[in-house]
């Protein structure tokens, strides 16, 4: 679903930029992700956001939680992420 031009940012991470960028980015990282079943989502003609929070997994074990954003448009004819934003919950091994 990325745009060519899409904007993708993880915590401590440069930006990438661009489709290629962003997979090779989104392919580094470790476990699996799993979005939260319920999400706020908002849209008018052609541009939406969603947004909501996420769990990344190794096995059983949870890694990071934290809270995402991804801006969608409507570019000929379909719906594409434009930007994406996952940004991890700092938590404390106490």
């Amino acid at each position: 679903y990325a745009a060519d031009d899409i904007r993708l940012y993880r915590e401590n991470k440069m930006p990438a930029i661009g489709k290629k960028e962003a997979l090779k980015l989104a392919s580094s990282e470790k476990g699996s992700v799993r979005l939260a079943k319920k999400s706020v989502s908002l849209g008018a003609a052609n541009l939406a956001y969603t947004t909501s929070t996420y769990t990344r997994n190794e096995g059983d074990k949870v890694i990071e939680k934290g809270n995402y954003l991804q801006i969608w448009k409507f570019k000929s004819g379909k719906w594409v992420i434009v930007l994406d934003i996952f940004k991890a919950i700092p938590h404390s091994d106490k």
